[in-house]
């Protein structure tokens, strides 16, 4: 065996902290943060912290017609968008130094805008992705990948789609 390869220890399924951004748009070069959730989990017991973003620019109606917030709700309600990725990245990072793995659908979408918005963002824990386990475990299956096909597909039930806590949860 190389000495330079290391296998990972499987993640510990009671320690996570799953996370997800609803946003202004498909591009992670572009999008803005609109809502953001991070969901803590020990065992049963969940302790969930969500964001509602102003993202300084107008919502598309075409994601308002995904995850449901206007720009109206967002400038009403929202926090400055600076305070949101911010505060999303701090928990992020304190999970990992509590020795989480993190859980996020399609990591590659929503990790690269933490990215954008704070260039000093680096992964430095574990991530698990149920899109890239799903593509590698079942690659040749026909039909959407998105989260709510996968949750259909592996009996998962999904309370809420594109609301960011809910879709955390579902992954």
């Amino acid at each position: 065996m190389n000495p330079e390869i290391t296998t990972a220890a499987p993640p510990d399924r009671n320690r996570l902290l799953a996370f997800d951004l609803e946003t202004t748009g498909p591009d992670p070069r572009t999008a803005h943060v609109v809502t953001s959730a991070l969901l803590a989990i020990d065992g049963p017991r969940k302790v969930e912290r969500t964001w509602l973003a102003d993202p300084g620019i107008d919502i598309p109606e075409g994601a308002t017609a995904v995850h449901g917030i206007t720009t109206a709700r967002a400038r009403t309600h929202g926090r400055p968008h600076a305070e949101v990725v911010a505060e999303t990245i701090a928990g992020v990072r304190t999970g990992w130094r509590e020795g989480r793995t993190l859980v996020v659908f399609n990591a590659a979408y929503d990790l690269t805008i933490l990215k954008r918005w704070d260039p000093s963002f680096e992964v430095l824990g574990p991530v698990v992705d149920p899109f890239v386990i799903d593509r590698a475990v079942d690659p040749y299956r026909r039909g959407k990948r998105t989260l709510g096909a996968l949750c259909a597909h592996h009996g998962v039930r999904v309370d809420g789609a594109h609301e960011a806590g809910a879709d955390a949860l579902a992954a």
